[in-house]
Order: structure tokens, then C-alpha cells, then sequence
């Protein structure tokens, strides 16, 4: 239905795009690259895939790292799968920064079933402080 939709606004350009990052609405979700493509293709050419996946970040950044996993969880709660799906980490690396920020005070885990969740508890007179401070031992 919506090739012949397209059909008949006869745009210039389609642009395909899904889910980077953890979806704040559960019933959402992410569609592979491979798939995007194959429906690109069902617009005769007029299509595009823009849909970008974050690569992780350089070895030497992890206060960036650390920043934007609290970024992340200051959102919604996310499980270790979600974090390193949504920012392009490894799970262990992930697990390590995590790690760090609970021990900081600065997130919490709670289970729900077999999944843990992590999210974000400092006080927002805390988040005040914690945003760009490079002196903060959390970051």
C-alpha cells in the first residue's frame, strides 16, 4: 500500500529509516539493514536506506562513553543489551561503564522477570553537576 502511495505523491526520493537507538515505546523495533533494503527496492529506485547504526566510540573516550550511557538511561530505563545496541558498544564494555556508574550513585538496577533494567537516580541538583564535568570521577 504505501509503493502505491508513493506512486501517486511521486516524490523525488523515498528515505527508509528505523530505530538506532532503544525505542522509548516498547511494541517498537529496530528493522534490520538487510530488510531496509529489500523494501527499498520495492520503490523502482526512487528509494534510499538512511538509517545510520552508532559505531562505538574511540578507545581513548570514555568519559563520552560514560556521559552518554547516563544521556541514554536519564531517558527511559534500558537493559545492557539496550545500551550497547543503542550506542554501538560492546555489551562488556557497557557492563563496565555501568559498573562504575552504580558504585557513582548515579544509576540503579531493578529487575523485572529475568530482565535487569538500569536507570538513571542522581538528583537533579546532581545532573547539574554531572553534565560536561570532567572532574566528576563518575565520568
Amino acid at each position: 500500500r504505501i509503493v502505491r502511495l508513493v506512486e501517486r505523491i511521486a516524490p523525488d526520493r523515498v528515505q527508509l529509516n528505523t530505530a538506532t537507538r532503544p525505542p522509548s515505546e516498547e511494541f517498537a523495533k529496530s528493522v534490520p539493514m538487510d530488510e531496509l533494503k529489500q523494501a527499498a527496492r520495492s520503490f523502482g529506485g526512487r528509494a534510499e536506506v538512511i538509517a545510520e547504526r552508532h559505531v562505538g566510540h574511540d578507545d581513548d573516550d570514555q568519559p563520552t562513553r560514560r556521559e552518554d550511557i547516563l544521556d541514554l538511561l536519564m531517558r527511559r530505563p534500558c537493559t545492557l543489551e539496550d545500551v550497547a545496541s543503542g550506542l554501538g558498544l560492546h555489551p562488556r564494555e557497557v557492563a563496565k561503564h555501568v559498573d562504575k556508574l552504580i558504585r557513582a550513585q548515579l544509576l540503579a538496577c531493578t529487575e523485572d522477570g529475568e530482565q535487569a533494567y538500569y536507570r538513571y537516580t542522581a538528583r537533579r541538583g546532581n545532573e547539574k553537576s554531572r553534565n560536561r564535568n570532567s572532574n566528576d570521577p563518575a565520568l
